[in-house]
């Protein structure tokens, strides 16, 4: 086995110590065992720092970094800076993978002699595990990416680090945008997907990724809606450069750019004043690359067709009303 065949597997660790023994004992289990395991402690206040310190002393190949809390961009481009191995692996310290994971990733990317690998997830709820398996699959050529990219842009395969590999030289100095707090993964994504040739699916269920239902999608936070309306410009724009502008079905990217408009409306509603949330309903209204994206959307239902209307006359009242219905009885509960 080869030094450079190493997996460098990247943790940051923020608030997890119930959990974040099962994430480690999920690597250090691995039938792969060529791997360093880099635990970014981003300022964790509840002893997951200690226990991840606990772990360094155990195996020679867990490595502890600890840093004042900045967030999981900085600690993931951290982890990136101190990486040694040929390939890199996220994880979020919450989760964990199953024993063959890195196995069948690394055996995949070096038989398909691709840039990138990515696998199934199992969605693990409180009574329930949702398996979430894609189609195996080569892609050659950005135009066949670019293809894959449409047709599952509103997907965990898209839009996650956690579950694949990527190449260290092909990352090279690409980096997260430490000014996201919301969708930093789809564009550190969407920009690797740009650097590779080659990108492979295996259909195995591999990455375990438990649903707390606390995600920051679940919550307002200021900055959100620009990042996403950076990332919208950045995918069309990738698309365009790769295709014919015929060839392009944007239904997918339009959709996610005007869901998450929705959503941010509403997620507004009691963070700020009622001045300031009938200005942000207008900035939306007033939003160009929202208004040609609700003229291409795929099929929607009452709701959101309202919504539609609603924006395409910048109803700000209407709007303001259904983001205070959609609050108190949906993302108020």
């Amino acid at each position: 086995m080869l030094m450079n065949d190493k997996i460098s597997v990247i943790v940051p660790v923020y608030n997890v110590k119930d959990c974040l023994g099962r994430c480690i004992e999920s690597v250090i289990s691995q039938t792969y065992q060529n791997w360093e395991l880099l635990l970014i402690d981003d300022g964790a206040t509840d002893g997951s720092g200690e226990l991840c310190d606990q772990y360094e002393q155990i195996d020679y190949r867990i490595k502890v970094y600890h840093q004042k809390n900045q967030g999981v961009s900085v600690a993931r481009n951290r982890g990136i800076d101190l990486a040694r191995g040929e390939y890199i692996c996220f994880i979020d310290s919450d989760d964990s993978i199953e024993t063959e994971m890195f196995e069948k990733l690394k055996n995949a990317i070096v038989h398909d002699s691709c840039d990138f690998v990515m696998c199934g997830f199992k969605r693990i709820y409180d009574e329930r595990i949702e398996n979430q398996i894609y189609p195996e699959s080569i892609l050659h050529g950005s135009k066949e990416i670019g293809m894959f990219i449409q047709n599952n842009y509103l997907k965990w395969l898209i839009s996650s680090p956690c579950g694949r590999l990527y190449k260290r030289s092909l990352i090279d100095k690409l980096r997260y945008d430490e000014s996201m707090k919301l969708g930093e993964d789809l564009h550190f994504n969407i920009r690797y997907f740009q650097k590779c040739n080659t990108v492979t699916v295996i259909e195995s269920p591999l990455y375990l990724y438990y649903d707390y239902g606390n995600s920051l999608t679940h919550r307002y936070i200021k900055g959100n809606y620009e990042a996403i309306c950076v990332i919208y410009v950045d995918t069309i724009n990738y698309l365009i450069s790769i295709s014919d502008l015929d060839s392009v079905d944007f239904k997918n990217i339009n959709y996610k750019l005007f869901s998450f408009c929705v959503s941010f409306m509403s997620q507004n509603i009691g963070c700020d004043s009622f001045v300031n949330e009938i200005k942000f309903i207008k900035q939306v209204c007033e939003n160009e690359n929202l208004n040609i994206a609700i003229s291409d959307l795929p099929d929607v239902g009452v709701i959101y067709r309202i919504y539609i209307w609603a924006l395409k006359h910048k109803l700000v009242a209407i709007l303001w009303v259904l983001s205070m219905i959609k609050y108190y009885f949906n993302d108020k509960r």
